[in-house]
């Protein structure tokens, strides 16, 4: 999950940078493209930080998931 959202984040920079002729520029002058990466920016920050959380979780911590799947059988 990690490698997919840097891999996401990483083709949006390299879409923008490899424009030579400044055709995609543009896109910065309208609000819902701006507003479009902004959402995109975050959400894959937030998904990085949750990602990252869950594996430097402690091991002694059981997921409360599981718990309820213990349960059921």
């Amino acid at each position: 999950m990690i490698a997919g959202m840097m891999l996401l984040a990483h083709s949006l920079f390299v879409f923008f940078q490899n424009d030579r002729m400044r055709y995609n520029y543009a896109t910065f002058e309208q609000t819902v493209p701006v507003i479009s990466i902004v959402v995109f920016g975050i959400t894959v920050l937030c998904g990085l930080i949750m990602s990252v959380m869950q594996i430097l979780k402690l091991p002694n911590q059981k997921n409360s998931n599981y718990k309820f799947i213990e349960a059921n059988f």
